[in-house]
């Protein structure tokens, strides 16, 4: 609830924690819905999500935003263009300021923010610009979010691959079907997994793990 993750009087780290658990339930909730759930045992879902997690809860983040965060304006169109890019970061961290301030009972200032997070911040936005410049829709992001999680090497099981490929066919043939007139659609959503990757390493580093979930506090459905 962020109401009451931003309500200052109540323990951080109890609200940090309860937030941390929050996001793993949803996690393994998804997985259970997924069709290929029962192909595979219940520790490789363990394991893919232990590695995967924050791969995962940066592209939803940055899905979410890219299709929702801009309907208010009624455009969900992006030029990609620097100043773009740069007014984004900075609307980012101007949420992540007044969230911080509310949840603290304290004030952070911008430099701070910045060193503390400013990086982490450009390579979210940077991923969420590709997909809204892209116009990514919901059947893409999901196929996207199981490529994501099926795509390591550290797990060996001959049904990983096959998912991951039927997966990726899917994906291939929405975009042929619904943009015929986009033929490297298909190649520009994959190559956002990269980048994905670099921003959830990032997150990982900094260990700030609730700024995704507030980046997109301000969002209205």
């Amino acid at each position: 609830n962020l109401d009451d993750l931003l309500d200052h009087k109540s323990d951080l780290s109890t609200k940090l924690c309860q937030l941390g658990d929050s996001i793993s339930i949803k996690l393994v909730q998804w997985t259970k819905r997924l069709p290929f759930y029962q192909e595979l045992p219940v520790e490789v879902h363990t394991r893919l999500l232990t590695h995967k997690w924050h791969e995962l809860l940066v592209l939803t983040t940055s899905a979410y935003q890219a299709i929702y965060g801009l309907q208010k304006l009624g455009s969900r169109s992006s030029d990609g263009t620097e100043a773009e890019f740069h007014q984004e970061v900075s609307n980012n961290l101007c949420t992540l300021q007044t969230c911080l301030n509310s949840m603290m009972g304290r004030p952070i200032t911008m430099d701070q923010l910045r060193q503390e997070v400013g990086v982490m911040v450009e390579k979210i936005t940077h991923v969420t610009l590709a997909l809204r410049k892209t116009k990514i829709q919901i059947e893409e992001y999901v196929c996207l979010k199981v490529i994501a999680m099926l795509n390591q090497s550290r797990i060996s099981h001959k049904e990983l691959e096959i998912i991951q490929e039927r997966y990726m066919s899917c994906l291939r043939t929405f975009c042929e079907t619904h943009y015929p007139s986009q033929p490297t659609r298909f190649q520009d959503l994959l190559v956002r997994l990269p980048d994905i990757q670099a921003a959830a390493a990032k997150l990982l580093e900094t260990k700030m793990l609730y700024v995704p979930f507030l980046l997109n506090s301000t969002i209205n459905r």
